[in-house]
């Protein structure tokens, strides 16, 4: 967690295939303060910094501010 311009935010970070889109993969993040399903939402979340891990993967960093928002997941999706 940090502060910064009076927010403070969860960074976190993960790996994602640096051929993702080629692959037809779709990576979302998405959050929510009460596990509910219909609660879900992309609101809020931002992709901040990226780099090379290994000729198959990217680091991401992604945050969002801590307003309410306590729960995060990431979806891995095939698209078809």
């Amino acid at each position: 967690t940090l502060e910064e311009n009076g927010t403070n935010w969860f960074e976190y970070v993960y790996a994602r295939r640096t051929d993702a889109a080629a692959r037809g993969l779709n990576y979302t993040v998405e959050a929510t303060s009460n596990l509910v399903s219909a609660a879900w939402s992309t609101n809020g979340i931002t992709e901040v910094d990226s780099g090379i891990i290994d000729g198959d993967f990217e680091s991401v960093t992604n945050r969002i501010p801590l307003d309410g928002q306590g729960f995060l997941r990431l979806m891995i999706e095939l698209a078809e």
